[in-house]
């Protein structure tokens, strides 16, 4: 039976995660590290981001809207205390 379970290391622990059905006895692991923990791989994925909505003519408008609906008084109905 061949498995694949995530796992996270930290030190020299690592905890596996979801591990269902996996019966009892000899168990061998076979360890790929995770790529995208890779600071220059991540910092590359970054920087493709960077300056996305560089060339977006009406961006000023949007984060205009955006704060506009952030800062609008919805206001609630409260219940009058007279008696």
């Amino acid at each position: 039976m061949k498995l694949q379970i995530q796992g996270i290391k930290s030190g020299q622990t690592i905890q596996l995660l979801d591990i269902v059905n996996i019966p009892d006895g000899t168990v061998f692991l076979e360890i790929e590290a995770d790529k995208s923990s890779d600071t220059s791989a991540r910092l590359a994925r970054l920087n493709r981001v960077f300056g996305a909505w560089r060339n977006q003519p009406d961006i000023n408008l949007i984060f205009a809207d955006i704060d506009t609906q952030r800062h609008r008084n919805y206001g609630r109905s409260i219940d009058s205390f007279d008696f």
